[in-house]
Protein backbone atom coordinates (compact mmCIF):
# COMPACT_ATOMS: atom_id res chain seq x y z
CA UNK A 1 0.00 0.00 0.00
CA UNK A 2 2.61 2.31 0.80
CA UNK A 3 5.00 1.51 -2.00
CA UNK A 4 1.44 2.10 -4.35
CA UNK A 5 1.02 5.57 -2.53
CA UNK A 6 4.85 7.02 -2.90
CA UNK A 7 4.16 6.39 -6.82
CA UNK A 8 1.19 7.81 -7.50
CA UNK A 9 2.89 10.58 -5.15
CA UNK A 10 5.98 10.58 -7.36
CA UNK A 11 3.84 9.93 -10.53
CA UNK A 12 1.81 13.23 -9.75
CA UNK A 13 5.08 15.36 -8.57
CA UNK A 14 6.43 14.75 -12.57
CA UNK A 15 2.97 15.76 -13.75
CA UNK A 16 3.47 18.76 -12.11
CA UNK A 17 6.99 19.54 -13.09
CA UNK A 18 5.99 18.69 -16.84
CA UNK A 19 3.07 20.92 -16.41
CA UNK A 20 5.05 23.99 -15.16
CA UNK A 21 7.79 24.07 -17.60
CA UNK A 22 5.04 23.50 -20.33
CA UNK A 23 3.46 26.46 -18.88
CA UNK A 24 6.83 28.34 -19.07
CA UNK A 25 7.51 27.32 -22.45
CA UNK A 26 4.20 28.44 -23.60
CA UNK A 27 5.25 31.97 -21.70
CA UNK A 28 8.47 32.61 -23.58
CA UNK A 29 6.67 32.00 -27.21
CA UNK A 30 4.59 34.91 -26.32
CA UNK A 31 5.16 38.05 -28.32
CA UNK A 32 5.46 41.64 -27.51
CA UNK A 33 2.91 43.85 -28.05
CA UNK A 34 1.31 47.50 -28.60
CA UNK A 35 -1.90 48.18 -27.30
CA UNK A 36 -3.27 51.67 -28.56
CA UNK A 37 -6.78 52.51 -28.88
CA UNK A 38 -8.23 52.80 -32.60
CA UNK A 39 -10.83 55.38 -33.10
CA UNK A 40 -12.56 55.81 -36.24
CA UNK A 41 -15.21 59.07 -36.69
CA UNK A 42 -19.12 57.69 -36.36
CA UNK A 43 -17.44 54.37 -35.12
CA UNK A 44 -19.96 52.72 -32.92
CA UNK A 45 -19.39 50.02 -30.45
CA UNK A 46 -22.37 48.13 -28.43
CA UNK A 47 -21.59 46.52 -25.20
CA UNK A 48 -23.58 43.99 -23.13
CA UNK A 49 -22.48 44.58 -19.53
CA UNK A 50 -24.24 42.51 -16.80
CA UNK A 51 -23.51 43.31 -12.96
CA UNK A 52 -24.85 41.05 -10.34
CA UNK A 53 -24.89 43.34 -7.15
CA UNK A 54 -25.10 42.93 -3.22
CA UNK A 55 -26.36 45.99 -1.49
CA UNK A 56 -26.00 45.64 2.27
CA UNK A 57 -27.60 48.35 3.95
CA UNK A 58 -27.50 49.85 7.71
CA UNK A 59 -29.29 53.08 8.65
CA UNK A 60 -30.08 54.20 12.40
CA UNK A 61 -33.41 53.63 13.40
CA UNK A 62 -34.05 50.72 10.73
CA UNK A 63 -32.83 47.99 12.16
CA UNK A 64 -32.35 44.06 10.29
CA UNK A 65 -32.75 45.57 6.67
CA UNK A 66 -32.13 42.91 4.62
CA UNK A 67 -29.57 42.57 2.11
CA UNK A 68 -30.72 43.12 -1.21
CA UNK A 69 -29.10 41.19 -4.18
CA UNK A 70 -29.98 42.80 -7.86
CA UNK A 71 -28.91 41.87 -11.15
CA UNK A 72 -28.96 44.47 -13.82
CA UNK A 73 -27.77 43.36 -18.14
CA UNK A 74 -27.82 46.38 -20.01
CA UNK A 75 -26.51 46.78 -23.77
CA UNK A 76 -24.17 50.42 -23.94
CA UNK A 77 -23.83 51.97 -27.30
CA UNK A 78 -20.46 54.22 -27.63
CA UNK A 79 -20.42 56.45 -30.61
CA UNK A 80 -17.20 58.35 -31.88
CA UNK A 81 -18.38 61.73 -32.44
CA UNK A 82 -15.38 63.82 -33.32
CA UNK A 83 -11.56 62.95 -33.50
CA UNK A 84 -9.35 65.81 -32.14
CA UNK A 85 -6.73 67.16 -33.63
CA UNK A 86 -4.25 65.49 -30.85
CA UNK A 87 -5.66 62.39 -31.55
CA UNK A 88 -8.25 62.24 -28.60
CA UNK A 89 -11.94 60.89 -29.40
CA UNK A 90 -15.06 62.30 -27.98
CA UNK A 91 -17.37 59.39 -27.20
CA UNK A 92 -20.98 59.69 -26.48
CA UNK A 93 -22.13 56.80 -24.15
CA UNK A 94 -25.99 55.79 -24.05
CA UNK A 95 -27.97 52.70 -23.11
CA UNK A 96 -29.94 50.92 -25.82
CA UNK A 97 -31.72 48.80 -23.28
CA UNK A 98 -31.48 48.56 -19.49
CA UNK A 99 -33.02 45.71 -17.39
CA UNK A 100 -32.80 45.23 -13.88
CA UNK A 101 -34.29 42.07 -11.30
CA UNK A 102 -34.60 42.40 -7.88
CA UNK A 103 -36.50 40.33 -4.91
CA UNK A 104 -38.03 38.24 -8.13
CA UNK A 105 -39.21 41.12 -9.96
CA UNK A 106 -37.65 42.14 -13.44
CA UNK A 107 -38.05 45.42 -14.81
CA UNK A 108 -37.19 47.42 -17.87
CA UNK A 109 -35.90 51.15 -16.79
CA UNK A 110 -37.21 53.82 -20.09
CA UNK A 111 -33.89 54.32 -21.52
CA UNK A 112 -35.32 57.69 -22.76
CA UNK A 113 -34.74 59.16 -18.74
CA UNK A 114 -31.29 58.33 -18.71
CA UNK A 115 -28.77 61.09 -20.00
CA UNK A 116 -25.95 60.58 -22.22
CA UNK A 117 -22.58 60.37 -20.84
CA UNK A 118 -19.47 61.87 -23.06
CA UNK A 119 -16.15 60.75 -22.62
CA UNK A 120 -12.61 62.18 -23.62
CA UNK A 121 -10.43 59.29 -24.33
CA UNK A 122 -6.80 59.50 -25.54
CA UNK A 123 -5.34 56.77 -28.07
CA UNK A 124 -3.59 55.28 -25.04
CA UNK A 125 -6.64 54.74 -22.42
CA UNK A 126 -6.68 58.00 -20.80
CA UNK A 127 -9.91 59.26 -19.37
CA UNK A 128 -9.24 62.90 -19.99
CA UNK A 129 -12.85 63.97 -18.79
CA UNK A 130 -16.49 62.90 -18.16
CA UNK A 131 -19.45 64.90 -18.77
CA UNK A 132 -22.70 63.54 -17.65
CA UNK A 133 -22.67 61.16 -14.75
CA UNK A 134 -23.02 64.03 -12.03
CA UNK A 135 -26.90 63.37 -13.18
CA UNK A 136 -27.50 60.17 -12.55
CA UNK A 137 -29.96 59.33 -10.00
CA UNK A 138 -28.80 55.98 -7.99
CA UNK A 139 -32.05 54.96 -7.58
CA UNK A 140 -32.07 53.82 -11.66
CA UNK A 141 -29.34 52.03 -10.69
CA UNK A 142 -27.56 52.75 -14.23
CA UNK A 143 -24.62 54.24 -12.66
CA UNK A 144 -23.00 50.85 -11.53
CA UNK A 145 -23.15 50.33 -15.33
CA UNK A 146 -21.23 53.47 -16.10
CA UNK A 147 -18.80 52.73 -13.29
CA UNK A 148 -18.25 49.07 -14.28
CA UNK A 149 -17.50 51.05 -17.83
CA UNK A 150 -15.17 53.83 -16.29
CA UNK A 151 -13.09 51.65 -14.23
CA UNK A 152 -11.66 49.42 -17.20
CA UNK A 153 -9.90 52.32 -18.81
CA UNK A 154 -6.51 53.34 -17.94
CA UNK A 155 -3.54 54.89 -19.34
CA UNK A 156 -1.20 52.23 -21.43
CA UNK A 157 2.61 53.01 -21.87
CA UNK A 158 3.00 53.85 -25.51
CA UNK A 159 5.47 51.15 -26.08
CA UNK A 160 6.09 47.59 -26.84
CA UNK A 161 4.73 45.69 -23.99
CA UNK A 162 5.76 42.01 -22.48
CA UNK A 163 4.36 39.93 -20.34
CA UNK A 164 4.81 40.72 -16.75
CA UNK A 165 5.39 44.71 -17.65
CA UNK A 166 3.35 47.04 -15.02
CA UNK A 167 1.93 50.30 -15.40
CA UNK A 168 -0.27 52.66 -13.21
CA UNK A 169 -1.77 56.15 -13.01
CA UNK A 170 -3.91 58.04 -10.45
CA UNK A 171 -7.17 59.76 -11.86
CA UNK A 172 -9.46 62.28 -10.48
CA UNK A 173 -12.93 60.30 -9.44
CA UNK A 174 -15.19 61.42 -12.23
CA UNK A 175 -17.90 62.77 -10.18
CA UNK A 176 -17.84 64.07 -6.74
CA UNK A 177 -14.10 64.05 -4.91
CA UNK A 178 -11.40 61.56 -4.54
CA UNK A 179 -8.56 59.96 -6.97
CA UNK A 180 -8.27 56.32 -7.94
CA UNK A 181 -5.14 54.71 -8.32
CA UNK A 182 -4.86 52.13 -11.13
CA UNK A 183 -2.38 49.50 -10.99
CA UNK A 184 -1.85 47.39 -14.27
CA UNK A 185 0.14 43.99 -15.50
CA UNK A 186 0.22 42.32 -18.68
CA UNK A 187 -0.76 38.87 -18.37
CA UNK A 188 -0.83 37.41 -21.80
CA UNK A 189 -0.53 38.34 -25.58
CA UNK A 190 -1.93 35.13 -27.40
CA UNK A 191 -5.06 34.52 -25.43
CA UNK A 192 -8.27 34.16 -27.98
CA UNK A 193 -11.57 34.72 -27.31
CA UNK A 194 -13.57 33.47 -30.16
CA UNK A 195 -11.61 34.07 -33.16
CA UNK A 196 -10.21 36.78 -31.92
CA UNK A 197 -6.58 37.31 -30.53
CA UNK A 198 -6.16 39.27 -27.56
CA UNK A 199 -3.83 40.70 -24.88
CA UNK A 200 -4.95 40.02 -21.53
CA UNK A 201 -4.14 42.67 -18.21
CA UNK A 202 -5.19 42.80 -14.89
CA UNK A 203 -6.17 45.84 -13.55
CA UNK A 204 -6.60 46.89 -9.55
CA UNK A 205 -8.67 49.71 -8.77
CA UNK A 206 -8.14 51.54 -4.58
CA UNK A 207 -9.05 54.96 -3.59
CA UNK A 208 -11.39 56.78 -1.36
CA UNK A 209 -14.40 59.19 -2.72
CA UNK A 210 -17.09 60.75 -1.37
CA UNK A 211 -19.75 61.96 -3.91
CA UNK A 212 -23.57 63.61 -3.50
CA UNK A 213 -26.01 61.45 -5.38
CA UNK A 214 -29.57 62.80 -6.46
CA UNK A 215 -32.19 60.43 -4.96
CA UNK A 216 -35.60 61.21 -5.93
CA UNK A 217 -37.94 63.49 -3.36
CA UNK A 218 -41.49 62.89 -1.48
CA UNK A 219 -42.97 64.07 -4.62
CA UNK A 220 -41.22 61.53 -6.64
CA UNK A 221 -38.69 61.88 -9.72
CA UNK A 222 -41.45 62.55 -12.28
CA UNK A 223 -42.25 66.27 -10.55
CA UNK A 224 -38.08 67.12 -10.95
CA UNK A 225 -38.04 67.21 -6.94
CA UNK A 226 -34.56 65.44 -5.29
CA UNK A 227 -32.88 65.34 -2.33
CA UNK A 228 -28.65 64.29 -2.20
CA UNK A 229 -27.53 61.46 -0.50
CA UNK A 230 -24.02 61.89 0.96
CA UNK A 231 -21.65 58.70 0.06
CA UNK A 232 -18.08 58.51 1.33
CA UNK A 233 -15.44 56.09 1.72
CA UNK A 234 -13.34 53.86 0.21
CA UNK A 235 -13.13 51.07 -3.47
CA UNK A 236 -11.31 48.46 -4.52
CA UNK A 237 -11.96 46.90 -7.98
CA UNK A 238 -10.16 44.00 -9.73
CA UNK A 239 -10.68 43.37 -13.55
CA UNK A 240 -9.14 41.18 -16.05
CA UNK A 241 -9.05 43.35 -19.83
CA UNK A 242 -8.89 41.60 -22.75
CA UNK A 243 -8.06 43.91 -25.53
CA UNK A 244 -7.34 43.77 -29.61
CA UNK A 245 -4.44 45.21 -30.69
CA UNK A 246 -5.70 44.36 -34.04
CA UNK A 247 -8.58 46.53 -33.78
CA UNK A 248 -7.40 48.77 -31.04
CA UNK A 249 -10.63 48.18 -28.86
CA UNK A 250 -11.55 46.45 -25.58
CA UNK A 251 -13.34 42.92 -26.23
CA UNK A 252 -14.31 42.02 -22.59
CA UNK A 253 -13.83 42.97 -19.13
CA UNK A 254 -14.18 40.56 -16.40
CA UNK A 255 -14.12 41.89 -12.70
CA UNK A 256 -14.83 43.05 -9.06
CA UNK A 257 -15.90 46.17 -7.46
CA UNK A 258 -16.17 46.21 -3.23
CA UNK A 259 -17.73 50.25 -1.97
CA UNK A 260 -18.00 50.38 1.68
CA UNK A 261 -19.33 54.15 1.81
CA UNK A 262 -20.86 55.79 4.90
CA UNK A 263 -24.00 57.43 4.30
CA UNK A 264 -26.08 60.61 4.99
CA UNK A 265 -29.89 60.36 4.09
CA UNK A 266 -31.38 63.16 3.51
CA UNK A 267 -33.03 65.17 6.09
CA UNK A 268 -30.60 63.64 8.26
CA UNK A 269 -27.53 65.80 8.53
CA UNK A 270 -28.30 64.92 12.54
CA UNK A 271 -27.01 61.82 14.34
CA UNK A 272 -24.74 58.72 13.10
CA UNK A 273 -24.31 58.23 9.25
CA UNK A 274 -25.79 54.74 7.95
CA UNK A 275 -23.66 52.52 6.29
CA UNK A 276 -23.79 50.99 2.62
CA UNK A 277 -21.38 47.94 1.21
CA UNK A 278 -21.80 47.16 -2.46
CA UNK A 279 -20.39 44.45 -3.78
CA UNK A 280 -20.44 43.65 -7.42
CA UNK A 281 -19.43 41.26 -9.90
CA UNK A 282 -19.62 42.15 -13.53
CA UNK A 283 -19.15 41.31 -17.44
CA UNK A 284 -18.30 43.19 -19.99
CA UNK A 285 -18.52 42.24 -23.32
CA UNK A 286 -18.24 43.67 -27.31
CA UNK A 287 -21.29 42.43 -28.86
Amino acid sequence: MFRRSLWLLTICVLGGIASTQAYAQEAVKQDPVKLEYKFTTGEVLRYKITNNMNVQMNVPGMPNIPSMPVKIVSVMKQQTSKIQENGDAEIVTTFESLKMEMAGNSQDVPITQIQPVKMILSKSGEVKSVQGLDKLALGGMQFSSYMSNFCQYCAIPDAMLNVGDKWEQTVQFPIGKGKLRMQDELLSTNAMIGTCKVANFSQDVTGDISMAMPVPGPSGAASGNSANMELKGPIKAKSTVSFSSESGRIIKTVGTTDMKFDMQLPGSSIGKPGTMNLKMNYEIVLI
